[in-house]
């Protein structure tokens, strides 16, 4: 081959490709010393590769188990993958086999998570040490939350949770603390206790007077968690309407209040009761209002079906779905 008129050998060509390729591993190379720290902290025996597309690791059944003073998070995997753009540090996509999940916030009675599927996938991305989103699906997953009494499970669970920090105020500025986090979930396919499947919908934000970094300091700063919205739904649309407030106590006990708006109040109200629907229940034509409230585990309804008077129904659509089996 001949350059600028000199003939070169063939290999002689091949040099600035391979000086190309000896930069990019070694930039490669720094990228994943980066994301190899970043595992390190989780503490688990992950594998490393990827060369030259992504950064991956890997690893077989694993634990990941964290104490702190006054939370307890554990993961339990069959199989875990990670892996991440070699130009983004910030985004980082997992896959887990088998995952079972259990997630604690000691001193406050009633708040904890389990979470049980045959998979799941899942993104991080962290943002400047903030949890700028957490994504996750998983199918055919069994919930347990420690607020309510109840055994959920999904054909499908999608969560997304993202800080949203505001800087300490010294006083309030009004009825609700900065919300300096938002959780927003979807499911399909889910039931209570065995009820009937329903498509569920949540909006809630953690509000607090300054940045989340433990659960003490938030129950402390006058702490909520504000469900802005969380809907139930069937085929023929949306069956309940609910917001609520959960406010911690001095003596560690988590106070729960809120209104549904529904079209089967007294489907509603046997959930709440935790006590057989009756069937059947027609939906109303107009959406009834239900007050509840009490401790985490033990929330009642605050109206009685003597108290919503008398309502006309849609007896020619199919009845209320069974809120709660």
């Amino acid at each position: 081959m001949k350059i600028f008129g000199l003939r070169l050998p063939l290999w002689a060509t091949l040099v600035p490709l391979l000086l190309a390729v000896l930069v990019y591993w070694r930039w490669w190379e720094a990228r994943l010393g980066e994301f190899r720290s970043d595992v390190a902290v989780a503490g688990m025996p992950v594998i490393f590769g990827g060369f030259p597309y992504r950064l991956h690791g890997e690893a077989g059944r694993t634990t990941l188990d964290r104490v702190r003073e006054d939370t307890r998070l554990r993961l339990d995997v069959d199989r875990l993958t990670l892996d991440r753009q070699p130009a983004g540090r910030g985004l980082t996509v997992i896959g887990v086999a088998a995952p079972k999940l259990r997630a604690e916030a000691r001193g406050l009675e009633g708040a904890r998570l389990e979470i049980d599927a045959p998979g799941g996938r899942a993104s991080l991305h962290v943002d400047n040490d903030r949890l700028a989103r957490f994504s996750a699906e998983a199918r055919a997953a069994r919930v347990v939350v420690g607020l309510f009494p109840a055994a959920i499970t999904a054909d499908r669970l999608e969560t997304h949770i993202r800080e949203t920090p505001v800087a300490p105020i010294a006083l309030p500025t009004g009825p609700r603390m900065p919300v300096q986090g938002e959780l927003r979930a979807a499911a399909s396919g889910l039931r209570l206790d065995g009820g009937d499947p329903l498509a569920m919908e949540a909006d809630l934000a953690i509000t607090a007077a300054a940045p989340l970094r433990s659960v003490r300091g938030w129950a402390a700063q006058q702490g909520t968690v504000e469900v802005r919205r969380l809907t139930l739904s069937d085929r023929l649309g949306v069956v309940v309407n609910l917001s609520a407030t959960a406010v911690p106590r001095a003596d560690g006990k988590i106070e729960i209040a809120g209104t549904a708006t529904t079209i089967c109040p007294l489907s509603l109200l046997a959930a709440l009761e935790r006590r057989a629907p009756p069937r059947p229940e027609f939906r109303a034509r107009l959406a009834q209002r239900i007050a509840f409230g009490g401790l985490a585990g033990a929330v009642v309804a605050r109206t009685d079906a003597s108290g919503l008077g008398a309502f006309t129904v849609r007896a020619q659509e199919p009845p209320c779905p069974r809120l709660r089996g």
